[in-house]
């Protein structure tokens, strides 16, 4: 296991230039742990519901496309539109089967 298997979140570093951590103490590396990791559980879900059988490629394209679209429309109603508009973006892209990270 290497030293960043061992990270434990609200315990990262904060580098120098990088944001302060927020009102529940994580700090940005953390943020970005935890998106990481659930993007990860989300895409092994995936893959797996696939290769059982459960969704066909055509149901993941669907499931992407709505995505992406719900993303759009809180960007449309919340004052946090540019993550929004990019977690929008990032979906259109794993959809395509380009390299999106």
């Amino acid at each position: 296991m290497t030293e960043d298997c061992n990270f434990v979140p609200g315990r990262a570093s904060v580098q120098s230039g990088s944001k302060d951590a927020d009102m529940a103490g994580e700090t940005e590396e953390d943020t970005r742990a935890i998106a990481c990791a659930a993007l990860t559980i989300c895409e092994s879900l995936v893959i797996t519901l696939r290769e059982l059988g459960v969704l066909s490629e055509r149901e993941i394209e669907d499931l992407l496309t709505d995505a992406a679209n719900a993303q759009c429309a809180a960007a449309d109603e919340n004052e946090s539109s540019t993550a929004h508009r990019a977690s929008a973006a990032l979906i259109r892209k794993i959809r395509e089967g380009k390299n999106a990270i």
